[in-house]
């Protein structure tokens, strides 16, 4: 392969070497007679008009061919601005729309649901006084001191409404330590499910309007 790449140098020097003696024969030369020198005159204007003729020509096609190829550039990116803003953006743009309007209706679903859940706990709350439940209420009430701070911080987002998974949220704990906490203040306050302390919870707002305060130590 080496071998091969010499032989081409060589063979380019060589005619390298020709081409510089030929020229420099045909510059010693004779010129000729003055006619065969008229005729060489012409030949070469006549190549030089050629040639420019040629040149003007190929810088025509050239500016053509340049404005041609400027314009499908300009086409081709607005017909893919158009395409991108049309299958891509605007499908975008929608679903986002359609997920804040999907968003916004269940935001009014659950203010809904929470203002017919206080409707209910107050009405509970009258039923529950119409009922007379003195001892399981003061139960209920003299248990509440008794609650630790995490079990109080559950008891009031159980007051104020919030379902278990808003609490479980709300205090980034797991549901397995919210069931938990839920036996031992069920326990504590002498109840036997949710509903029930939100009854309790309904009758305690509307008579005194707060609770005791919970036990000031973690238990």
């Amino acid at each position: 392969m080496e071998n091969i790449i010499w032989v081409v140098l060589l063979c380019a020097v060589l005619a390298l070497l020709f081409a510089a003696w030929k020229t420099s024969a045909v510059s010693k030369a004779d010129a000729g007679t003055e006619r065969m020198k008229e005729i060489a005159g012409n030949i070469s204007d006549g190549a030089r008009a050629f040639l420019f003729a040629e040149y003007k020509i190929l810088v025509i096609f050239v500016a053509v061919l340049f404005v041609l190829i400027g314009l499908f550039i300009t086409f081709f990116v607005v017909f893919c601005c158009i395409y991108f803003h049309r299958h891509i953006l605007s499908p975008a743009f929608r679903q986002l729309e359609e997920d804040r309007r999907e968003s916004r209706r269940r935001m009014d679903e659950l203010q809904m649901e929470r203002q017919q859940m206080q409707t209910e706990l107050s009405r509970l709350a009258d039923v529950c006084r119409n009922e007379s439940v003195p001892d399981a209420f003061q139960t209920f009430v003299a248990g509440i001191p008794s609650l630790t701070k995490t079990e109080r911080r559950i008891f009031d987002g159980y007051a104020a409404g919030l379902r278990s998974r808003e609490i479980v949220e709300q205090l980034d704990i797991k549901d397995s330590t919210l069931r938990f906490h839920n036996k031992n203040i069920y326990e504590k306050l002498g109840v036997s499910s949710l509903k029930q302390l939100q009854q309790f919870v309904a009758i305690l707002n509307s008579g005194s309007g707060s609770a005791p305060d919970s036990a000031p130590d973690e238990k």
